[in-house]
């Protein structure tokens, strides 16, 4: 709930950030709906678990933060904190992953942080001037790279 709740406005806020543009932000709308599917699915399956304190903590920030959006009108930061939230948000999974606790499959981390690697790239390579475009692609590939390499450590 939480990845729905803060990628469905990050979708929104980069939207902002990148001026419209609806390639550059192709990758955040389909993270979004598979974010959005697996919430559904496991609301469906009844596999909802109680949210942990960190999950609250980080549904308390997201909603100070979309109040700094509405009343700053600055959707750039607003985007910047979103994609902290994100990062923050992964942490149970890591510490899950290190403790041997959680098991991931390595696919979806490759999928994501060869997704976000190309999308850097192309940002890259059509620089507008805009740094703020960069930051969601950078923050959530170095996320992907950690989860792919302790899935993968994991695996063998």
């Amino acid at each position: 709930m939480v990845w729905f709740l803060t990628v469905g406005i990050s979708t929104i806020t980069y939207f902002k950030v990148v001026n419209d543009d609806y390639l550059k932000t192709a990758i955040v709308f389909i993270e979004f709906s598979g974010v959005a599917g697996i919430m559904f699915y496991s609301f469906w399956k009844g596999k909802f678990v109680k949210l942990a304190k960190i999950d609250i903590a980080l549904l308390l920030t997201l909603i100070a933060t979309g109040f700094f959006w509405q009343i700053s009108e600055n959707v750039k930061i607003a985007n910047l904190l979103l994609q902290i939230v994100i990062f923050i948000s992964f942490l149970p999974i890591a510490i899950g992953l290190i403790q041997n606790r959680l098991k991931e499959k390595h696919i979806p981390w490759t999928l994501a942080a060869i997704a976000y690697s190309l999308q850097t790239t192309s940002l890259l390579i059509n620089y507008d001037g805009n740094l703020y475009e960069l930051f969601l692609p950078i923050i959530n590939g170095i996320s992907s790279l950690f989860y792919y390499e302790k899935c993968v450590k994991i695996q063998l």
